[in-house]
């Protein structure tokens, strides 16, 4: 099921986090099985699924990153796939990112991790506003590309934590 319909939301990446936490915290008590008690049995098992299925939406919709696949998906359920194979010039630009993170001394770190955090930012913003002129596919796309640099981001600060 569609973790927005599951929530009671409408689809998108800017949505208000606080009307998510305060619906989910509702229907959480709605759902739990503490304040269903009387019910008959296979009501009750609706209720955990229902309650199951209310956490992993929850859980998608708070991060802004499988907020904006999940809203893709909902508005155009192919799009990810069809857009998974990426161009070659990007794949070689990420493939030289990759290098340059492997080879960064820590003195290079901050700085290194401090533009890579720029532009994972640079494509949540981007992607956002292809979800909102419908350009959906693009939007995918861009999410694609994004998971390179967020995986850079993430290979260089476990470098400079562990070291």
């Amino acid at each position: 099921m569609n973790p927005f319909e599951i929530i009671g939301m409408k689809p998108g990446i800017d949505i208000n986090e606080e009307d998510l936490e305060e619906r989910y915290l509702r229907l959480s008590r709605d759902y739990h099985p503490d304040f269903n008690q009387g019910l008959a049995a296979e009501q009750q098992v609706a209720m955990l699924t229902r309650s199951a299925e209310l956490n992993d939406a929850y859980r998608l919709l708070r991060n802004p990153w499988s907020r904006a696949e999940t809203t893709i998906t909902s508005l155009d359920p192919e799009a990810m796939e069809a857009t998974k194979t990426l161009q070659s010039d990007f794949l070689m630009e990420a493939m030289e990112m990759r290098e340059e993170v492997e080879d960064a001394t820590p003195d290079g770190w901050p700085t290194m991790q401090a533009s890579l955090t720029d532009q994972v930012n640079q494509y949540l913003q981007r992607i956002n506003a292809a979800i909102n002129t419908d350009q959906l596919r693009e939007a995918a796309i861009l999410i694609h590309q994004s998971n390179y640099y967020r995986k850079a981001l993430q290979a260089l600060s476990a470098r400079a934590e562990g070291s």
